[in-house]
């Protein structure tokens, strides 16, 4: 009779991430899984940790994203030779694909965000130069994903396409999640889309304590990103309004 094979059984994986983020709901016992990535990815990585180093891997490294759905499986062999087929299916979020949109979750707030180029904390969007207008942040963030709903608002909460400034508010919607964001011009401290001596004035004020700053304006005010306000930070301002000093977003 013949006998049965010799080794460990065990032919699990302990984790499985794509572009170094653990895929949602992992378990060792489940075996497929369904990601949604922007549509301007263009390639993932699929990488993986081993439950036991007696098994092997077959499948994942850099995984090219060429068509709408792309499927990767990991092969794992236990050393007693038994397999267990790990199977990843990847969509891009394609608005023009209403299935795709409803049966897939929608991308992250904050991934569309990251992939725009504008700097974020989770409250504040930064990395905005003076003079950049609402219609301008609005197309970058449509043109990473044309599904998503973005508003711009000024501090009174009326529709705003010109120029931005501190204390205006951006409103993102993708899928079942809206985030809002303040926005924070460094220098511009006053909320006027500017960066002038009455900017200048506050900071001093609020140094002083004859003026309380808060919010996206305090944030303003930090002009050297230090964390704090200090007297470097109206000094960088006065130097600006004479042109020695470029305030970088």
């Amino acid at each position: 009779s013949k006998l049965p094979n010799a080794g460990n059984p065990n032919n699990w994986l302990k984790n499985l991430t794509v572009n170094g983020a653990t895929v949602p709901d992992f378990d060792s016992e489940k075996t497929d899984y369904v990601i949604t990535v922007l549509n301007s990815t263009t390639s993932v990585s699929v990488d993986y940790v081993k439950v036991a180093n007696t098994s092997s891997v077959k499948g994942g490294g850099n995984i090219d994203l060429s068509s709408n759905e792309t499927k990767v499986t990991l092969e794992v062999t236990a050393e007693n030779g038994n397999i267990r087929n790990y199977n990843l299916t990847i969509y891009k979020n394609q608005s023009n694909n209403n299935e795709i949109s409803i049966i897939h979750p929608a991308v992250a707030v904050s991934e569309i965000i990251n992939a725009s180029g504008i700097k974020s904390d989770g409250t504040y969007l930064s990395g905005i130069n003076i003079g950049t207008k609402g219609e301008e942040i609005k197309e970058k963030l449509l043109g990473i994903d044309n599904s998503i709903s973005v508003s711009i608002k000024d501090s009174l909460g009326n529709d705003k396409n010109s120029s931005l400034a501190t204390g205006d508010k951006v409103i993102i919607t993708s899928g079942d999640e809206t985030k809002e964001y303040s926005i924070v011009i460094y220098g511009d401290v006053n909320g006027d889309g500017n960066i002038k001596a009455s900017d200048y004035v506050l900071i001093k004020n609020g140094i002083m304590g004859s003026k309380t700053l808060s919010d996206a304006s305090l944030k303003a005010a930090d002009v050297n990103k230090d964390g704090s306000i200090k007297a470097s930070d109206y000094v960088l301002i006065k130097n600006y309004i004479m042109g020695s000093y470029t305030i970088t977003q």
